[in-house]
């Protein structure tokens, strides 16, 4: 038997009290909307028809008011039955009174309105605006006197739109846009038509399928000054045609200056999410850094082909230790994980970013510094993205072209990325008008993808109930730097002539050690099998890992004069000519391991799986003995490296050289003419060989005129008018006009380059 407290007699009561109240408010409410009405409508503007944000509704004789939303919509609820006034006001707009509204129970009346402006003769008054800073109003005259159009944006802007890169800074500009984070589109044609220059000079591409530079690169911290040219005037290089990006590095302060700024992030997906994959890496992944743990084994870098290497071993101590060598080759590499690993939660995103200069005089000479520096690490997760693949089939009694889906897969991926960075600019000035420049960048980017797909598929159709798993651990690395040499000389005695020079060294990096797919299906009956019975993209057939490296260097010389000159117009004419020289030499590596046991069937967790397979008793070998006597024979492989596509190599260059002349010259009144031609000669030249694609020398050699038009009109003091014509060039890619057949497990492709291709000429 229980015993009721005071305390609990006294908490029961006071709660039923609250539901007996709570019952009788809903139910008045309840009455009260059945016995009313509501309005409800849109108001607009009179003057262009726009939707009216703000503008208050009230009801004559009612306290009932209520405001339009940013659409313009309202809604008045609980209105009496009968007829009414509505009163429409907002400051700026003339009031506006609805009469005759009739409202009926239960309903809802609308009513749309609008509201006119009111416009009044005031006395003349003056406002003081916050001063346009030296660099906004710098870029805004470059942009309006630039003979080719232009859009660029200024480090005051990017910090306060708190972009982290110029990919993000060149995503803020009119007509470009940015894909994968890194590749600039503009004027909606695809990266192989935008080039990109840091200070004027070539930035070599870090990427082995693209020509385009990859702008995450570039910390926004370390840049003045993103300018995008959508116009091509001969001054520029002759592979323009959506667009030329080019990056100028911080200015030197007038006076010291110290900045120190820091971050942090979190990301709902990905922050202290216990389902976000992993695997063990190296001891300095922050730094977006491999230590060697995915280096490639140097016993096996050392073999020409691994799969080329005898599997069966006589007898003898010779093939004994034949077996033994090959067994420890297949033990080489430092890990066996081949998945990722749910369980170990990321922090949050933190980031951080400096810099510091100053000018000063040396025997009466400036001299001025700048140093900066950057550092950002974040975590990226998303589960549920659906990847489905077909192949076309021709069966018996169906027509030609029908597609079989052979996959379906629910795709799960955690990303590491590291960037950092720094910038040291010094510039002496000699003496007035004649300055000298250096600058030094270094910029180091990693991406750490842990990704699985699942999803039913098979070789025939998905009603056979095979599961398959794809397993992918790939470790990305970027490296960029470059040395900059510049002058900047005016001649006032020479008839004001300008003169600038640029020395441009660089060098591009992008490593991916230790690459690891694997693929397997598990059947119904729980058995798991990937002797190439997949039915998913290739490779299939066995654990594979890539190693590639790519590096690229650049050595740019570039010599600008312009004089002006006076004609009949008030203003001066312009003429500009100089010279370019640009040699890149790229080296291309990538070797291919795919091991492939000779057992079929494999049973377990799937999960689990890939971590486990790779064990001491798999990565061995067994005695072959007679069948009546039980001699032995010899020795098998349980497990062997297959052949695999893969093995390739390329060793390019490019070298460019040209001169060019301009002039713009007003015409009458506000219209300028522009107009101009560049010479430009192109010798590139490729050896590749690749296991499967074949070998082989290629090369192109030609010579282009590259003519450029163009008239700006200005109409009114802050808008021009435009019109442009010039013809450009377009150049394959190393690794297009190669003879080189890699698989790409991103798109699910295989790329055959071709030794065919020729240079395309374009009309803009």
């Amino acid at each position: 038997m229980s015993r009721r407290t005071p305390h609990d007699f006294g908490g029961r009561r006071l709660l039923g009290l609250l539901a007996l109240w709570a019952l009788c408010l809903g139910s008045m409410f309840s009455a009260l909307a059945q016995d009313s009405g509501a309005v409800a409508g849109v108001v607009v503007n009179t003057w262009d028809g726009a939707p009216l944000p703000g503008v208050v509704i009230t009801v004559r004789g009612t306290t009932l008011a209520a405001q339009t939303d940013a659409a313009g919509r309202y809604e008045l609820k609980n209105v009496p039955p009968g007829e009414h006034v509505l009163r429409f006001s907002k400051s700026g707009f003339a009031t506006a009174v609805v009469t005759d509204v009739r409202v009926l129970a239960g309903q809802t009346t609308t009513v749309n309105g609008n509201l006119r402006p009111e416009f009044y003769e005031m006395e003349e008054y003056e406002v003081t605006a916050e001063e346009f800073t030296e660099q906004t109003a710098q870029i805004l005259i470059e942009r309006k006197e630039s003979a080719a159009l232009v859009d660029a944006l200024g480090s005051d802007f990017l910090s306060r739109v708190g972009v982290g890169d110029a990919a993000e800074a060149v995503s803020k500009v009119t007509g470009a846009t940015v894909v994968d984070g890194k590749f600039a589109v503009i004027r909606g044609l695809s990266d192989r038509y935008t080039s990109a220059t840091l200070n004027g000079g070539e930035v070599p591409s870090a990427d082995p399928y693209r020509k385009a530079v990859q702008l995450d690169l570039f910390p926004a911290e370390m840049i003045s000054q993103v300018s995008v040219k959508k116009t091509f005037t001969p001054d520029q290089p002759g592979g323009f045609t959506g667009g030329a990006i080019d990056l100028t590095t911080k200015s030197f302060p007038e006076e010291f200056s110290f900045k120190m700024s820091g971050g942090a992030a979190y990301n709902t997906q990905a922050t202290f999410n216990e389902d976000f994959l992993s695997y063990r890496g190296g001891g300095t992944d922050w730094a977006g850094m491999d230590d060697g743990w995915r280096a490639e084994p140097r016993a096996l870098a050392r073999v020409g082909n691994p799969a080329a290497l005898p599997v069966t071993f006589p007898n003898t101590p010779e093939g004994l230790a034949g077996a033994e060598q090959y067994r420890d080759l297949l033990r080489s590499f430092r890990s066996r994980q081949l998945g990722g690993t749910p369980g170990e939660a990321p922090p949050l995103n933190h980031s951080g970013a400096f810099s510091i200069g100053d000018t000063f005089t040396v025997w009466d000479r400036r001299v001025g510094w700048f140093a900066a520096g950057s550092y950002d690490r974040k975590f990226l997760h998303y589960e549920g993205q659906q990847q489905r693949y077909s192949w076309p089939i021709v069966p018996e009694g169906e027509s030609a072209g029908t597609a079989n889906l052979r996959a379906d897969l629910r795709d799960t991926r955690s990303t590491m990325e590291v960037a950092w960075g720094g910038l040291a600019n010094v510039a002496l000035e000699l003496w007035p008008q004649h300055t000298l420049g250096f600058t030094f960048l270094y910029a180091q980017n990693a991406d750490d993808v842990t990704r699985l797909r699942v999803g039913p598929a098979s070789l025939a159709n998905l009603t056979e109930g095979n599961t398959a798993y794809l397993n992918e651990l790939h470790w990305t690395e970027r490296n960029l730097h470059a040395f900059q040499f510049r002058g900047d000389h005016g001649f006032p005695a020479l008839w004001d002539l300008e003169t600038k020079w640029l020395v441009s060294l660089s060098t591009t990096t992008q490593d991916e050690p230790d690459y690891r797919l694997f693929n397997f299906i598990q059947n119904p009956g729980g058995t798991i099998n990937f002797a190439g019975s997949s039915g998913v993209p290739e490779p299939s057939g066995g654990p594979t890992r890539y190693f590639r490296n790519l590096q690229e260097d650049n050595i740019t010389y570039k010599l600008d004069l312009a004089l002006p000159v006076r004609l009949w117009h008030a203003d001066p004419a312009r003429l500009k000519w100089g010279g370019y020289y640009s040699r890149s030499e790229r080296t291309f590596r990538e070797r291919t391991y795919t091991l492939r046991p000779a057992q079929q069937n494999f049973s377990g967790d799937p999960l689990t799986f890939p971590n486990t397979l790779l064990s001491d008793a798999l990565l061995n070998f067994e005695e072959r003995r007679h069948p009546r006597t039980g001699a032995l024979l010899g020795y098998r492989m349980l497990t062997v490296f297959a052949d695999e596509i893969g093995g390739s190599r390329l060793d390019g260059a490019q070298e460019i050289q040209a001169f060019y002349g301009m002039a713009e010259v007003p015409l009458v009144g506000r219209l300028r003419a522009v107009g101009g031609a560049r010479v430009e000669s192109t010798l590139l030249e490729v050896d590749s060989a690749s296991r499967l694609g074949g070998s082989g020398f290629n090369s192109i050699e030609q010579t282009d005129v590259l003519p450029a038009v163009g008239l700006i009109y200005e109409l009114i003091t802050n808008m021009n008018v435009r019109l442009h014509f010039a013809q450009t060039v377009a150049r394959p890619t190393f690794r297009e006009f190669s003879r080189l057949r890699s698989y790409d497990v991103t798109g699910d492709e295989v790329f055959s380059g071709n030794p065919n291709l020729v240079m395309s000429a374009v009309d803009n």
